[in-house]
Parts: C-alpha cells; structure tokens; sequence
C-alpha cells in the first residue's frame, strides 16, 4: 500500500480519496443514530490511546502535518460538500452539548482552553493564519445560514455580552462615583 501510494501521480491520489470519501458518506447516511455514536466514540478512543503514547516530537510533526494538510484540503472540497460538513459538524456539536451535563461541559471547556493553548505553543504563523482563516470562515458561512430572527437575537446578545463587560471593566477600574468619592464633606470634616 506504501508503495503504490509512494507512486502514484497527483490525479490518481486525487481520485482515490474521492473515491474514499464517496464511501465514507454512503457508510455514514446509512448507519443509525446509535451506531454512529459508538463509532465516534470508538474514533475518540482511539485517538487518545495514539496521543497518549506519542513523543513529544511525533505530537510537533503531527502537528505541522495537520496544520499543511488541513488548508489543502478545505481548497479542494466543493462548496456544497464544505457547507454539507459544517453543517453536520454544528449539529453534532449541538447534539452532544444538549445531553451533557454541568459537570461535563466545565471539563469540555478546560479541555478546549488547554488544548487551545498548546496548539497556540505549538503552531507556526502559518497555520496560525490559516487557523484564523478557517474560522472567519466557518464564521462567515453560519452568519449567511442564520435567519432573519436569529440574527437579531445574536446581535441583541452581543449588545449585552459588550455592556456586560463594559460595566465589568468599570466596577474592575473603579470607575463608579462611589468609588472615586469615597467620603462626603461632612464626613472629611468630621474626620479632620
């Protein structure tokens, strides 16, 4: 299999993982609900078994692999087929989030912080751009599938989360009156 992948030409690669992929799907849309779960959580075990046995130079060179491989390959996917996997990756998100609970969600968000911040260690301007590319995207592309009234309750809780921390800031700073003037007239002469 090395072999004939070494010998290969561009066009013969490309075909084969179209051909992989034209598989894939027909295996996902046929499976159920409940088989779909077991193989994500057997590809979730499976891949932590490989990070935990890993070096510290495979994880860099794995690393640099994704982080070239990744924008090659969102360049050749179809717009339809690159809406069809953010779409199925948003509801499987959803999903999984809906069923968690509090517990799960706080070890899911200290996971993401912590890998986020490896990843932030570890990643080349290259692929850090190409990070924040790939995320303007999906970005761009939930913005222009959102209806009218979903748009309006994202920018009505933007409003509030940039009040929020406005006033955050200032309670922080101590920007209040009663913070700045601590003490009345008659209170300074009192204490004179």
């Amino acid at each position: 299999m090395a072999g004939s992948r070494a010998t290969e030409t561009s066009e013969e690669r490309d075909i084969r993982l179209e051909e992989n992929r034209l598989r894939m799907a027909e295996s996902r849309a046929a499976e159920t609900s409940q088989q779909r779960d077991s193989r994500l959580e057997e590809q979730q075990g499976r891949t932590a078994e490989l990070r935990v046995i890993e070096t510290h130079g495979q994880r860099s060179t794995r690393l640099e692999e994704n982080g070239l491989r990744m924008p090659e390959l969102r360049a050749n996917e179809a717009s339809e087929r690159r809406s069809s996997r953010l779409d199925e990756q948003q509801q499987r998100a959803a999903a999984s989030r809906a069923a968690e609970t509090p517990r799960q969600r706080n070890t899911r968000l200290e996971d993401n912080r912590l890998r986020m911040a490896e990843t932030g260690d570890a990643e080349t301007s290259y692929q850090h751009g190409s990070r924040l590319e790939e995320q303007r995207q999906r970005t761009a592309a939930t913005r222009a599938a959102e209806s009218r009234e979903q748009r309006d309750n994202r920018l009505q809780n933007e409003r509030v989360q940039r009040q929020n921390s406005r006033q955050a800031s200032k309670r922080a700073y101590g920007w209040r009156r009663s913070d700045t003037i601590p003490f009345t007239i008659t209170e300074n002469t009192q204490r004179l």
